[in-house]
């Protein structure tokens, strides 16, 4: 029998003895008869409800034994303090108060000019409701079959793309279902909706990524054509800032000055030194660019044991790109914008010269890279490691090559969608756009493309970002509309160099990245385990929906932390010596600690549940609603937009280095009759 069942008892009896001496009290008062009030209604009518009240009394009043329960303890100073925190369950009506987690329901999305990563979406009743949090990083747990498409992915894109902040999102779309299902609806939404397919890239808008870097080297070479002269006005008269006192070094304006940049230049001197630094400054970030490049074609991978083959080939080809680079400004050359591209990268990088065992392959590659600056440039020094190595070393090298940048530029449909560029990265954040990289899983050979396509946009964005002014306080860097990038099989997706330093800038820029993986095991083998950490520090929600790899669940468990169970324990003794004794029955309460979530309720989590945990926020544990139960969002089978094929242009694009090295360097004769 339960304790609070026998303290019921025990009160009933006691109240009813009490209110029954009452009624007999009020009944003999009037009556004056002992007999008469012993079998009066009133004693009786009294005490039947004194009992009752009794009884409900009992089962609701703690006994001195569970008030000991409580997950207390005294510290040495006397004061009294949890013995163990424990965590919980976040409440609903949490959920709709909290002002850290946005809480909308569909019809008031429009008006909702603030959004987050979506982790509930749920019908409750008439009302769709909706939580979101705001400016952070998600990380999602679902390996195949959990319904991420449907719990996660087109849910967030729908409620993005229905609220009036009107986000820009960013997503990859490996099957093309992400685009089948919300492109029609989100051009009705007003978004402008642009498709990278390297699935099939005669279908798909153009991208150049290598454009960036050549414009920027342009530019850094054209800086005296930005360079206005003044005469007869103030700066302020112009919209012109004036250079601070201690940096003016005595100079002073006079009648004539230069503007540049928004800044003011008193003297001719200053604004040619402004224009150098400038120039230095262009042109290492179109190096950077290069650079970049050539680490996502051949990317740093945690399992290499040998690094010097990769190592080896990323710089050559580095050098490769700075070398064309440096050609777009001799206009005898023709490297144009046209010309520089994968295209003429990889026929550079695959050109070999008829050689026997023991000579190098790469005379005419070596040729290319000599009579350059060696103050100002490193081409000769990045290349040489390959061109100038030996015969047999250098075989391997170019193996490595051949099954990197070989394997993704040698692919015909790439070099026809690199040649070009539709799309302007720098107006994601003017107006809402819909970006769907539709990367392929089973062309494992076209992932670099797509990883370069995430690093270069979001370096763009940041670059935005810290030239944007904030109209309100006046301060840069943070874009002016938010940019949601969702990276769905993630863990399938070569490294993006750098990603954990991304996910750490791209939040205060007002950039966010969900990445969807079917384990925490994916990010260690990408990344390394120290990486791996790092990254995963950075996303400050994490939402499950199901996996099998056991080192995540049992991770995911603890990380959900634990609560405190008490239970009651029964200890049976006999006295051996007198058998007619019974037996001695005591009973005591123990303290226990449990996961939260239990690693064996994850494993076994019904369908469509989500569990959400959130930074400072207690676990969040529900059950969604499935995109396709959700009417009032509306069904649609958007197909690609038909595109015109067009073959590429060979002949117009093609950079012919052997002519290109005759122009430098002169046809020289090998002999003095010229033959």
């Amino acid at each position: 029998m339960g304790r609070k069942f026998k303290m019921a008892i025990v009160f009933m009896i006691l109240f009813g003895i009490l209110g029954y001496a009452a009624g007999f009290g009020l009944n003999y008062m009037n009556a004056q008869d002992i007999q008469a009030s012993l079998t009066s209604d009133l004693a009786l009518m009294i005490m039947g409800c004194a009992a009752g009240g009794g009884f409900i009394l009992g089962l609701c009043t703690k006994g001195k034994k569970e008030e000991k329960h409580k997950n207390k303890g005294v510290t040495t100073e006397g004061e009294e303090t949890d013995i163990a925190f424990d965590s919980k369950f976040i409440s609903a009506e949490t959920l709709r108060t909290d002002k850290e987690l946005i809480y909308s329901t569909w019809k008031d999305l429009p008006m909702c000019n603030k959004t987050g990563f979506i982790f509930r979406n749920k019908r409750v009743g008439s009302k769709f409701e909706v939580n979101m949090k705001p400016e952070t990083h998600a990380l999602v747990l679902g390996t195949t079959g959990t319904g991420k498409t449907q719990l996660l992915a087109n849910p967030t894109i729908r409620i993005l793309s229905h609220s009036a902040e009107k986000p820009s999102i960013v997503m990859t779309d490996p099957k093309g279902e992400l685009y089948e299902d919300n492109a029609d609806v989100l051009r009705k939404e007003g978004y402008n909706v642009i498709v990278l397919n390297l699935n099939d890239p005669y279908e798909s808008s153009m991208w150049n990524p290598m454009e960036i870097a050549y414009n920027t080297y342009q530019r850094a070479g054209n800086l005296a054509k930005e360079v206005k002269k003044y005469i007869d006005c103030t700066p302020e008269d112009m919209g012109f800032t004036r250079i601070s006192e201690a940096d003016l070094n005595g100079a002073t304006y006079g009648n004539t000055w230069y503007g540049f940049e928004g800044k003011a230049f008193p003297t001719h001197d200053m604004i040619k030194r402004e224009l150098l630094a400038t120039k230095i400054k262009l042109e290492d970030e179109a190096k950077s660019d290069l650079r970049n490049i050539a680490l996502s074609l051949i990317p740093d991978d945690p399992q290499c044991k040998d690094p010097t083959w990769p190592n080896g080939c990323r710089d050559f080809i580095t050098g490769l790109m700075y070398a064309m680079l440096e050609d777009t400004r001799d206009p005898r050359l023709g490297m144009t914008k046209e010309k520089f591209n994968f295209f003429n990268l990889y026929k550079m990088a695959m050109k070999r010269d008829p050689a026997g065992e023991r000579e190098s392959q790469l005379k005419t590659l070596a040729k290319y890279a000599e009579g350059r600056d060696t103050i100002n440039g490193n081409v000769q020094q990045l290349m040489s490691t390959v061109c100038g190595a030996a015969s047999v070393t250098q075989r391997s090298f170019l193996s490595t090559l051949g099954s990197s940048v070989g394997k993704t530029l040698g692919d015909d449909g790439i070099l026809y969608v690199t040649s070009g560029t539709e799309i302007d990265f720098t107006k994601f954040a003017d107006q809402p756009t819909a970006f769907f990289i539709r990367i392929p899983d089973h062309k494992t050979e076209r992932h670099p493309i797509g990883v370069l396509c995430i690093s270069q946009l979001y370096k763009v964005l940041v670059d935005v970002a810290n030239k944007t002014v904030n109209p309100k306080n006046g301060k840069k860097g943070k874009l002016k509309r938010p940019v949601y990038f969702i990276l769905d099989e993630f863990g399938n997706m070569p490294a993006i160099p750098g990603f954990g330093t991304m996910v750490t800038v791209a939040r205060s820029r007002n950039v966010f990245f969900e990445i969807i993986l079917q384990s925490y095991t994916q990010l260690d083998i990408k990344y390394g385990s120290e990486e791996a950490k790092n990254i995963r520090g950075n996303f400050q929600m994490e939402v499950f929906l199901g996996s099998e790899d056991p080192s995540t669940i049992q991770a995911f468990s603890e990380a959900c932390g634990e609560t405190t169970v008490f239970h009651e324990e029964e200890n049976r003794s006999r006295n051996t010596k007198d058998t007619n004794q019974g037996e001695n029955i005591s009973t005591s309460t123990q303290r226990t600690r449990k996961p939260l979530i239990d690693k064996q309720e994850l494993r076994q989590l019904p369908r469509w549940t989500v569990i959400a945990k959130i930074f400072r926020k207690s676990i969040m544990k529900d059950i969604m609603t499935p995109f396709f139960e959700c009417e009032f969002m509306e069904k649609s089978s958007a197909k690609m937009p038909a595109r015109t094929s067009k073959p590429l242009d060979v002949s117009r694009i093609f950079y012919d280095i052997d002519k290109r090295n005759n122009i430098v360097f002169g046809n020289k004769p090998d002999d003095d009759f010229g033959f």
